[in-house]
């Protein structure tokens, strides 16, 4: 709870993030989203092979060039 509080900004990779965030410190509402800026979730990869791992890396590393971009 502290560190959504304390955050600027918090990032997560699918809604259920976002919710399980919202649930955890609801008055952070205003600082939590997707990663994805266009809102499109990021599928965890466990349970997959090191190629999808790479994929994710990939589909994160342009998410947040673009999430700092905003900054």
């Amino acid at each position: 709870r502290d560190l959504l509080r304390d955050a600027d900004r918090v990032y997560a990779m699918s809604n259920r993030h976002v919710e399980a965030a919202l649930d955890l410190c609801p008055e952070a509402s205003n600082k939590i989203a997707l990663l994805d800026p266009e809102g499109e979730e990021i599928e965890d990869p466990i349970g997959y092979d090191l190629e999808r791992f790479a994929d994710v890396v990939e589909q994160m590393e342009r998410c947040i060039e673009k999430r700092l971009s905003e900054l």
